[in-house]
């Protein structure tokens, strides 16, 4: 339904796949819920909002997957999860994105620091890291663009030091941008 959808270098979709099948019982509430969220931005930013909108609308209650729901019934709301996260200054991100590529070889071992370069953060309040990845190295978790296969708790474990290296800033996610060079 999404017009625009392109392959990536690394083999990925843009935007991501739904999450169906497997994919569907692998993924936490949030993660699905993220997923949908990045459908519908796409959806936004490529001029079919109303015609998504109109599809969504289509389906009755019953088919719709709210957050709070697993399958169990039971609410996954944690109260104290829900702590709004300040902007960090514009010092405080630029040293954090100095010390990340000065420290990026002991951040991010060996292998992955030669396939890798933290560039910038991005998002509204900078909790983003974009991180240049070479098309020809394949991640320990699998691909670039999601935790397809492999050590999926490698990636937790890399954006685990990347936090603790730029603490108290913090990062929410890590996106990764193909080149060939």
């Amino acid at each position: 339904m999404l017009t625009g959808r392109r392959r990536n270098l690394s083999g990925g979709w843009e935007p991501p796949l739904p999450l169906i099948l497997a994919a569907w019982y692998e993924s936490t509430p949030l993660q699905k819920q993220l997923r949908f969220k990045e459908h519908i931005q796409w959806a936004a930013d490529h001029g079919q909002l109303d015609e998504v909108g109109v599809f969504l609308r289509s389906f009755p209650e019953d088919k719709w997957y709210h957050f709070e729901e697993i399958l169990w019934g039971e609410s996954t709301f944690i109260p104290w999860d829900i702590v709004s996260k300040e902007r960090p200054r514009d010092e405080e991100v630029a040293l954090s994105l100095e010390k990340l590529k000065e420290c990026w070889h002991e951040i991010a071992g060996a292998e992955l620091a030669k396939n890798t370069e933290p560039v910038k953060f991005s998002g509204k309040k900078q909790r983003r890291l974009v991180v240049r990845a070479n098309a020809n190295y394949q991640p320990p978790w699998g691909s670039w663009n999601s935790l397809a296969f492999g050590n999926r708790r490698s990636f937790t474990q890399l954006r685990q030091a990347v936090n603790n290296a730029i603490a108290p800033m913090m990062v929410d996610h890590i996106d990764f941008y193909v080149s060939k060079d």
